[in-house]
């Protein structure tokens, strides 16, 4: 078998790999994830090939049973032509059965996706042409400039009270204004676009003299609180908002979020970036793809609360998950940041496998929220192995006798203690793991020596009301619970 060659669908003799495309899927209503499939290709790869491979990702998840309704990518140029094609293919297919198209996705095989563009790749890309050029926009019924000389400076004014330890701005360093060399950091971008900025750019502003650059900041204060706003509403990981941050909360129907993406939609197609040398404006992707993005959300949101939802969280529509993955194959193993494609197969089954406990990366993105993949080998190996509970007796209440293990060992002073630790917190958590969560007896204060030598009658689980336990594992369990009140490590029990 032959690994790294690219698959094409024009029959061209297969080419080396230098690239692999990765597929994701990931959980909209819980947190999960799923490498779902992954393709070869040899540099970037072609527009009709990437077309081809998300109408096949497409269809097999069909047939799992799973309901895909809405693409995240960055804003690569073969991402945005597929895009584009299979918008253009959805409106020949109605134009050709004379029928209006409505909806405001694409369709592959009758089913509607919706196309979002990844907001923290579209963060940074706003802040990366903020830094050679100024942005004009219009915000309620005005006309203002925001220039990212305005930042400079008052990251100059604020460093000269570094020395008292008194900055306002302790986040920003010179990584934030020089970008060069974190340029494609999103966290940096964030922070330099954050409401403590533009708090601080706005005094600033308001008390500076007159004909002095700061004095003319105040359009570059509002787009800071602008861009802050904006990237917190797609950006919620919680259902309650944060301190200060009404929009970092989950997306309800008296959320402010429609609001606020209505209004940013309006000041996203007022903008555009001016040359600061020959004033020449223009209009980057990176703009159109906010509102394409926006307008996304507003409809996402739209077409979920129709399958029942009442709130959703907008951190799960990016591409964090897929950032962090690769950074889990990168750094598998030893440090790899040029895996070539047998190297790469073999991180993406051993991730699989262990279900993403390699160390992720945070270089690019944050870690992302989700509490693992929705399968995995080790899950399916796993799920053969079933213990068989013990019925319950009359009055849910077992007794729990007492196997012959020994009592003693002939140990050392330390040994002896290591015994007794390990033995208290294996039983702990054995009793936690079967259900014995309330103990009938009636010493409070009896040491657990007295305790294992008279019968133990346990309740049954009070969250289901039948027994949740294994005879094997409370004998056990009560055994070490003898072994730790041996060695005085644990001397009460609290009965609750």
């Amino acid at each position: 078998m032959i690994l790294g060659l690219q698959k094409n669908q024009n029959n061209q003799i297969p080419k080396f790999a230098d690239h692999a495309l990765v597929f994701m899927l990931r959980g909209i209503a819980k947190k999960w994830k799923q490498p779902y499939a992954y393709y070869y290709s040899t540099s970037t790869i072609q527009t009709v090939d990437l077309v081809s491979y998300l109408k096949d990702v497409v269809r097999s998840v069909n047939k799992t049973g799973l309901k895909i309704v809405a693409t995240v990518c960055d804003q690569g140029g073969t991402n945005q032509a597929a895009i584009n094609y299979l918008m253009s293919e959805t409106c020949k297919n109605y134009t050709e059965r004379n029928t209006e198209k409505t909806n405001l996705g694409f369709e592959i095989d009758g089913q509607e996706i919706i196309p979002i563009f990844d907001p923290p790749h579209l963060l940074k890309c706003i802040r990366n042409n903020l830094f050679n050029k100024d942005v004009v926009f219009d915000m309620d019924g005005n006309t203002y400039t925001a220039s990212w000389d305005h930042i400079v400076a008052m990251y100059d004014f604020d460093k000269k009270n570094e020395e008292f330890e008194l900055r306002t701005l302790v986040k920003l360093n010179d990584n934030h204004i020089n970008i060069a060399r974190s340029k494609m950091k999103v966290s940096n971008a964030a922070q330099v676009f954050s409401h403590r900025v533009a708090s601080t750019m706005k005094l600033v502003s308001d008390n500076a003299p007159k004909g002095s650059l700061l004095a003319n900041a105040v359009g570059t204060a509002k787009f800071c609180l602008f861009m802050d706003k904006t990237f917190d509403s797609v950006n919620a990981r919680t259902i309650n908002p944060e301190l200060g941050k009404p929009l970092r909360s989950a997306v309800t129907d008296k959320s402010p979020h429609i609001d606020h993406w209505k209004y940013a939609i309006k000041v996203f197609e007022s903008m555009k970036f001016v040359n600061k040398t020959n004033g020449k404006s223009t209009i980057p992707p990176c703009i159109k793809n906010w509102i394409i993005s926006l307008k996304s959300f507003l409809y996402l949101w739209i077409q979920l609360k129709k399958h029942n939802f009442k709130y959703f969280l907008p951190r799960h529509v990016n591409q964090d998950s897929l950032e962090c993955f690769f950074g889990s194959v990168r750094s598998h193993g030893v440090r790899n940041i040029n895996p070539d494609a047998y190297q790469f197969v073999c991180s993406f089954k051993t991730l699989l496998i262990n279900n993403f406990t390699s160390i992720k990366s945070a270089g690019n993105c944050e870690h992302d929220d989700s509490d693992g993949t929705l399968d995995n080998l080790k899950q399916f190996i796993e799920s053969g192995t079933n213990c068989s509970l013990k019925e319950p007796e009359e009055n849910n209440i077992i007794n729990i006798p007492m196997f012959d293990l020994p009592n003693t060992f002939d140990v050392c002073d330390f040994t002896d203690m290591t015994i007794g630790y390990i033995s208290g917190y294996l039983a702990l958590q054995v009793l936690a793991t079967i259900g014995l969560f309330y103990v009938g007896w009636k010493k409070f204060g009896a040491s657990i020596a007295d305790f294992l030598d008279e019968e133990i009658e346990c309740d049954a689980d009070p969250r289901n009301g039948s027994l949740n336990s294994n005879s094997l594992y409370a004998e056990a369990a009560l055994w070490l619970l003898k072994q730790t009140a041996n060695r005085r490590h644990i001397c009460t029990i609290s009965i609750l």
